[in-house]
């Protein structure tokens, strides 16, 4: 008799998996089913065929590169308000890219004259300056990726923390 009974609890807990299974499916696709969203398409800089958005900080400012004078000649841009500014380069670089954006406005990136010869970049108040490598590291393909709110700066100069 207990055998049976051990027999019927399992497959009886083995017949609710499913069902738990679905509710659970069910339960996280309900709040997606209620949300819309807008694809803006954000335009290019002047000259330009194709722009890369790469990112967006809670104030609704974005951040990438366009083509400007053609392949790799990419600048680096900020779109506040439907607006996009160019964010230039480096001297003597031909081409950069922004690839992050916190809230308080400063981007990283990176500035170069060609690829992987580049260097990862900050950019505060529209003045965009070179990171320093790490130590014992080269000058070549330095790259920002992310930025917090306290400034603090993540890549890789090939990986960096910069504070």
């Amino acid at each position: 008799m207990r055998l049976l009974r051990n027999l019927i609890s399992r497959s009886h807990s083995v017949r609710r998996i499913p069902v738990v299974l679905a509710l659970l499916c069910v339960a996280t696709l309900q709040p997606a089913l209620g949300q819309s969203y807008t694809v803006k398409d954000l335009g290019t800089l002047p000259n330009g065929s194709f722009s890369i958005a790469r990112g967006i900080n809670d104030h609704g400012q974005v951040v990438g590169d366009s083509e400007t004078q053609g392949l790799f000649a990419d600048h680096a841009f900020s779109m506040q308000d439907g607006v996009m500014a160019d964010l230039g380069t480096l001297p003597g670089a031909s081409f950069s890219q922004a690839w992050a954006v916190n809230n308080r406005g400063q981007m990283v990136g990176l500035s170069g004259a060609i690829i992987l010869f580049q260097s990862a970049v900050l950019i505060d108040n529209g003045v965009m300056v070179a990171l320093p490598t790490l130590p014992g590291g080269s000058n070549n393909n330095n790259q920002a990726t992310a930025i917090n709110d306290r400034g603090q700066v993540v890549g890789f100069s090939p990986g960096f923390l910069f504070d």
